[in-house]
């Protein structure tokens, strides 16, 4: 079964191990936005996404030209605070859209880009999501 915005809920191991049945999922905002303004609605949402993230112009982030829906909890790193605790930012729960890219000044760091409605989030990580580091988080 495919989902609204295109995702094989078959083969989705989040949905798997907790029983999902598909759209409509109360805590996807995309499956809210299609339902609202139709699939080709969300897809210029998507671009014009891109775009934005495109034009903050970061040292060294590659051109972003699409996003994926992810479940928070595959993409919720915890970030070191000065004070030495560490935080995360993400609802485990919630759906975002986002993308992974390779840095170009090292092949073993890592940009993330996470995204909705709301904000914009922009680290960069090494393997398996140690030592992240913010980069930017814009409210939209």
């Amino acid at each position: 079964m495919k989902s609204a915005c295109g995702v094989n809920c078959h083969t989705c191991q989040f949905g798997k191990e907790r029983g999902c049945q598909g759209c409509p999922c109360s805590s996807c905002f995309i499956y809210e936005y299609i339902k609202t303004g139709g699939k080709e609605a969300f897809d210029l949402f998507k671009q014009k996404l891109c775009e934005e993230i495109n034009a903050l112009s970061l040292d060294g982030l590659p051109t972003i030209n699409d996003l994926n829906p992810l479940i928070g909890e595959f993409i919720n790193l915890k970030y070191p605070l000065p004070n030495l605790q560490e935080v995360s930012f993400l609802n485990d729960q919630e759906i975002y859209l986002a993308n992974q890219v390779t840095s170009p000044f090292s092949e073993e760091r890592c940009f993330g880009i996470v995204a909705n409605m709301r904000f914009i989030l922009i680290v960069e990580y090494g393997i398996d999501g140690e030592n992240p580091e913010i980069l930017l988080y814009k409210r939209r």
